[in-house]
Order: structure tokens, then C-alpha cells, then sequence
């Protein structure tokens, strides 16, 4: 791979950037193990294992993605010597994408106060582009439910990044990421601009908050998306 290559594949279309936001758009048809691992590659910028674990469990796990997904990712299989039409896979159409979207049903929840939302909370007051956490619950389409937590971030930062940092300090001082990854704790991210996804957009509008930064107007910033 040349760096002429690499330049093509991450800078043309915006490539790194539509390959940070994937581990969001997509968290609403992955399992939260995959989640977990996806999201870390994503907010390391590791685009290398971005682009292989999404390819790998669409066609070995048959993790759903939209024709402009697949585009991205073929091109991707190719920049990293792997070429690949992704043939196997399973492409949706925007119904799909929306039935999809709709197993999952949120329910306000209140604070947890356990060791893992302590350390959250830590990690806001001294991130300075996190600007509030909350949490909620979260039924999935087995009729399971577990907590979820999101971090908002100020409008100009980048919600993978600020949700990696947290993921990897939680594991260095709270629970290994080799545990997270199977606990059914489930943490995700938002920025307080840009465009939320439908699965996002509902966990908002159904969570409580934990802390939010002094100045920050999240109710402000949840009543704009949920009317857009």
C-alpha cells in the first residue's frame, strides 16, 4: 500500500470520517460484543481493522449493510490488498434499514451510582469535550434489557474519539476490555452537532441525565435532533 493509496482511500469522499461514524450507524445491527471491539478499532483510527471487522461480519456473521456501506467497505478490502465484491453479504434497502432500527425500544432509567458510572462521571469533568452523560435502558428485540450509557460531546468533537478514550481508561482502571466486551454494559456517543442515527436519536429522547457539564444545555441540544 502506498501512501498515495492511503491518501486516495482515507481523504477522497471523506473516507475517515464516514469510517469513524460506522461503529455508530451500524451499532443498532451488531451484537454489543462486536460493538465493543468495532468501536475501539474506529476510535484508535486503526481503519485497517475498521474496515476488516465490518467486512469479516458481514460476510461471516451477516451483520446487515446498506449499499453505501458496502461501497465503502470494498473499496476499503481493496486499499488494504484484500480485494473482495462482498457478494455474500446482506445489503438493505432503507425499509430494512428502518425495521432494523425499530427493535430496540428505550425506557428512561435512573442513575446507577455502580463503579463503572463513577468512573464515567471522573472522565467527564476532566475530558473537556465531553459535556454530559446519561443513561437509559435498553430492551432489545429478545426481549432482553440492560443500561446503557451515552456521552455527548461538544459539537465540533469527535464522539468516537472521546468514546475510545473512555472505553480504554475504563479498562485500564475499572473492568479489563476483554470483560466489557461480555458484560452487557453498554456505552455509546453522540455529539452535540451532526446528524444522530434513529438508534441514537430514541436512546436521547428516553435518557436520564447522570452530569452534565455547567453551561451545557442538553435539553436544548435533545429537542433539536428529535425535531429535525
Amino acid at each position: 500500500m502506498s501512501l498515495d493509496d492511503e491518501e486516495d482511500y482515507l481523504w477522497i469522499d471523506n473516507t475517515s470520517a464516514r469510517l469513524r461514524r460506522l461503529p455508530f450507524e451500524m451499532a443498532d445491527r451488531m451484537t454489543d460484543e462486536q460493538r465493543a471491539h468495532f468501536g475501539k478499532f474506529a476510535g484508535a483510527a486503526e481503519w485497517e481493522w475498521v474496515v476488516q471487522a465490518a467486512a469479516g461480519d458481514a460476510v461471516l456473521h451477516g451483520l446487515p449493510i446498506t449499499p453505501e456501506e458496502k461501497h465503502l467497505l470494498v473499496r476499503g478490502l481493496r486499499w488494504v490488498g484484500e480485494p473482495h465484491d462482498l457478494a455474500e453479504a446482506r445489503v438493505i434497502d432503507p425499509l430494512e434499514r428502518a425495521e432494523l432500527a425499530a427493535r430496540w425500544r428505550f425506557e428512561p432509567a435512573s442513575p446507577a451510582g455502580d463503579p463503572v458510572e463513577k468512573f464515567l462521571v471522573r472522565y467527564c469533568r476532566r475530558e473537556a469535550e465531553a459535556k454530559a452523560l446519561v443513561t437509559a435502558w435498553r430492551h432489545g428485540p429478545g426481549g432482553e434489557r440492560q443500561r446503557v450509557w451515552c456521552l455527548v460531546t461538544a459539537p465540533e468533537a469527535d464522539p468516537g474519539q472521546v468514546w475510545g478514550l473512555a472505553l480504554t481508561l475504563l479498562a485500564r482502571e475499572v473492568l479489563p476490555f476483554s470483560a466489557f466486551a461480555k458484560s452487557g454494559l453498554l456505552l455509546e456517543a453522540v455529539a452535540a452537532g451532526g446528524q444522530w442515527p434513529a438508534y441514537h436519536r430514541r436512546l436521547m429522547a428516553a435518557a436520564a441525565p447522570v452530569w452534565v457539564a455547567w453551561g451545557f444545555r442538553l435539553g436544548k441540544v435533545v429537542a433539536a435532533h428529535l425535531n429535525r
